[in-house]
């Protein structure tokens, strides 16, 4: 007959070589990759610089756009820059290329000069980008996946 003591289970935490943690069950947990840490910590720090340049810029630069709009209508679009720069990063850590923010740079590259001169126009054609890049890329790389797994 077990005591008390004996009947007890002993729950450790196993790591092995691929640098996955073994929970109690059995099931292994994937450490996440130092990248998306990285693209965490620089979304919210960049986040925050581009906000503050924001600020400052618009209280105190005077120049005028050909478009004849205030600096607070135009370089807002710079808050974009920072979730561009990381949503790279994060498609390069998973190696993913429906993670790569095209709709944000499409989004930024049209309002942006669309702002500073006045003429969208010419310039909505760049959101027909969005679209033919996930149509092309989504398929290659579910046939990529699919190879893998």
């Amino acid at each position: 007959m077990l005591t008390q003591d004996q009947n007890q289970t002993i729950e450790a935490e196993v790591v092995d070589q691929d640098k996955k943690q073994a929970s109690p069950n059995g099931k292994h947990k994937k450490e996440k990759p130092i990248l998306l840490r990285v693209a965490y910590v620089l979304d919210t720090s960049l986040g925050a610089c581009a906000l503050l340049f924001y600020l400052l810029f618009c209280a105190f630069y005077n120049g005028t756009a050909p478009s004849n709009l205030s600096n607070w209508a135009i370089y807002w679009t710079v808050i974009f820059l920072p979730s561009i720069l990381t949503g790279f990063i994060r498609a390069i850590a998973l190696h993913s290329f429906s993670r790569v923010p095209v709709s944000q740079i499409a989004l930024f590259a049209f309002l942006f000069p669309s702002l500073y001169t006045g003429q969208f126009h010419p310039n909505w054609v760049i959101l027909l980008v969005i679209p033919l890049y996930y149509s092309v890329f989504i398929p290659i790389e579910r046939l990529i996946r699919g190879r893998n797994d």
